[in-house]
């Protein structure tokens, strides 16, 4: 019993279970710049592309299948260690958008202390399905990474560490030492040649167990891509943009809604002093009526405008109302004025929308000081 003890003992110490883990140091590696390349001319980018550290944020708009990205990024290793892009593992794809990445040359490798470029391909693969739009918009967000490691070879501790890579080796780490075990046991109880005995020492001594560890890290890419769908309803803006009736208008431009047209962005005329805004009816973004509105009162304009309705709603909203005119109305209070002729024009002497007997819109504002 003693001999066998003594055998199995000795195997086991020969077999060379240990790891040479290497001193990483993952903060070296980070992204330097990432840049449009190139790209479909209906992609935008809600937000530039950002890179910090080896995080990427993506914010774009697609319209069409077909639109695509390119990104030129560039990664930069001062570690005295190469880094191998695992690029064959990104190709992922959400049910709409395929995103892929390809290297300026044939190389994958980040060599130590130097820089690499590589490119992130987006492309709108297949169609949003009609039910996935809300409101006219369908958001895709895709988290994904980019592995870089120094080598190719699995140690012993990430094995073990990670079993969903690694198990299948494991398995067989067991099996063999299980094996070398069981034969020399076998062999010792039947006393066979010694010859034998030191040939499976020397097979259990040679058993590549002893292997350098893993340097990784990941590249992390947070990507929100958006789609639009063609509008049918009701959008509202107080800009000073001129819109005729028939125009294609981007409905994620407009910039307000009803309830909140008197606070637009800052760079606008001084809308906000009024409370008038602009309503468009839309039909596949295309705008088919235009009407002048304040305090949710509102005028049709144009050519089709109806002059009769327009005038009850004056006579029953406004005060001091005079007739400067057969087929004129006007309030002197606020200058609102209405016609026959699809003119119509509400707000108050600091600011003012319009539609026109042509069907051209806009808002305007006067900073005078006094408003």
């Amino acid at each position: 019993m003693k001999k066998i003890m003594f055998s199995i003992l000795m195997i086991i110490m020969f077999i060379p279970f240990i790891v040479n883990a290497e001193t990483c140091d993952t903060s070296k590696v980070s992204i330097s710049s990432i840049k449009v390349d190139s790209k479909s001319n209906e992609v935008e980018e809600i937000n530039e592309a950002t890179a910090t550290g080896r995080d990427i944020n993506l914010n774009l708009t697609m319209s069409e299948v077909g639109d695509k990205i390119k990104y030129k990024i560039v990664v930069k290793n001062d570690s005295n260690d190469d880094y191998e892009l695992d690029k064959n593992n990104f190709n992922i794809s959400s049910d709409y958008v395929k995103y892929s990445l390809e290297s300026e040359d044939e190389s994958i490798i980040v060599k130590a202390n130097s820089t690499k470029t590589v490119y992130l391909r987006v492309e709108y693969k297949n169609a949003v399905k009609e039910e996935s739009f809300k409101n006219g918009i369908y958001t895709d967000n895709k988290n994904m990474t980019i592995n870089l490691s120094s080598n190719d070879k699995a140690s012993v501790a990430d094995i073990i560490t990670n079993p969903d890579t690694g198990i299948k080796y494991y398995i067989l780490i067991i099996i063999v030492l299980f094996t070398i075990i069981g034969t020399t046991v076998y062999l010792v109880m039947k006393k066979k040649n010694v010859k034998i005995m030191l040939l499976v020492i020397g097979t259990a001594i040679i058993i590549p167990l002893s292997v350098n560890a893993l340097c990784k890290c990941e590249i992390k890419i947070d990507s929100k891509v958006n789609f639009y769908h063609t509008f049918t309803g009701t959008v509202y803006r107080a800009s000073s943009t001129v819109l005729k009736n028939g125009d294609k208008i981007d409905v994620k431009k407009i910039t307000c809604t009803e309830e909140r047209c008197n606070y637009i962005d800052e760079n606008e005329y001084k809308i906000n002093y009024s409370n008038s805004f602009i309503k468009h009816d839309i039909v596949d973004d295309i705008i088919i009526a235009s009407y002048a509105c304040r305090e949710n009162i509102c005028y049709k304009g144009g050519p089709n405008a109806n002059f009769e309705e327009n005038k009850n709603i004056f006579i029953n909203n406004e005060e001091e109302i005079e007739y400067l005119s057969e087929g004129k109305l006007f309030n002197r209070l606020n200058n609102n004025r209405i016609d026959n002729l699809g003119n119509v024009r509400v707000g108050t002497y600091c600011g003012h929308c319009e539609v026109n007997a042509d069907a051209t819109s806009e808002c305007l504002g006067l900073d005078t000081g006094e408003c």
